[in-house]
């Protein structure tokens, strides 16, 4: 089976967060419990959903199914209404985004660590900077922990994979469902990361259509839209074909794949501690159910 892989190395910090109620109003900014701001990154297909991508420029649209999505966040920072940007440490924000982890295509991240005030915008990183990569391995320490997820490269566990997408040729599983002894198809497996002169790692800021206020008595949403076929088709950038993928290309298309939807300014103050404890019971019911 023809795979098409890109392959470069490089380090990233990502930004994992999750959601949850709590009206308690007495949380701490200082120990971190309370939930600064939630960013809700709404995906527009889901794994195992059927997406399309041209073959080459003058080719024929291939069909293809998700079978990966993530991708390392790190150096968040956030504008206040005065324009001074607040940096949140890679220990804090660092987080992976993994679609298969999703809840009806929803990845939320939980914010904290934001000094009250209003905001009105968020800047990070998809992957590691080469500052971040090549500085203090102590400040680091979270990303390490995200990477050893998946995303770092075999034969050095101790890089980064800034993000990941693969997906299955549908025209390969028909082939297999029918025996058939057709040529495959190309499927589609790009690791982006950095490597000698290319570096992958790319900014995104998103600004808010309205200030959000950072206060103990609420912890405010962001409905981001995440956009995964405009890697392929952006509306700014250079279209990526699945029979030969620039991967610069693809890491600059990176800027056009998320929306700002809406916001809620008011929703109700979230703890930390009560959403790590809901991840924890959930984990512990799907495992209860996996092992019937």
């Amino acid at each position: 089976m023809k795979n098409i892989k890109i392959v470069m190395i490089t380090v990233i910090a990502v930004i994992t967060f999750t959601a949850c109620n709590n009206s308690d109003t007495n949380m701490e900014h200082d120990n971190g419990t309370h939930v600064s701001a939630v960013i809700k990154l709404d995906h527009s297909i889901a794994i195992g959903d059927e997406f399309t991508i041209q073959q080459q420029a003058d080719g024929v649209t291939q069909t293809l199914v998700l079978d990966k999505f993530k991708f390392l966040i790190s150096d968040v920072s956030v504008k206040t209404a005065n324009n001074n940007m607040i940096s949140i440490p890679n220990n804090v924000a660092g987080s992976l985004i993994d679609l298969a982890k999703a809840d009806d295509k929803e990845v939320k991240l939980y914010l904290t660590e934001i000094p009250d005030g209003e905001y009105k915008s968020i800047t990070f990183g998809i992957g590691v900077s080469d500052e971040v990569a090549s500085g203090s391995a102590d400040a680091q320490s979270r990303l390490f922990d995200l990477a050893s997820a998946d995303m770092n490269w075999s034969w050095n566990p101790n890089s980064y994979i800034f993000s990941k997408i693969e997906a299955t040729n549908k025209l390969n599983m028909m082939n297999h469902m029918a025996k058939s002894e057709t040529e495959d198809a190309d499927n589609l497996w790009i690791h982006i990361g950095k490597k000698g002169d290319f570096d992958g790692f790319r900014t995104v800021t998103l600004d808010f259509p309205q200030n959000i206020t950072v206060k103990n008595e609420v912890s405010p949403s962001v409905h981001v839209k995440v956009n995964i076929e405009k890697l392929f088709t952006p509306d700014n950038g250079v279209t990526v074909y699945l029979g030969a993928p620039n991967s610069s290309d693809f890491a600059d298309n990176y800027a056009n794949i998320f929306e700002v939807h809406h916001v809620h300014p008011l929703d109700e103050a979230v703890d930390l501690e009560d959403v790590e404890q809901d991840d924890h019971d959930h984990s512990d019911s799907e495992g209860s159910s996996h092992s019937h």
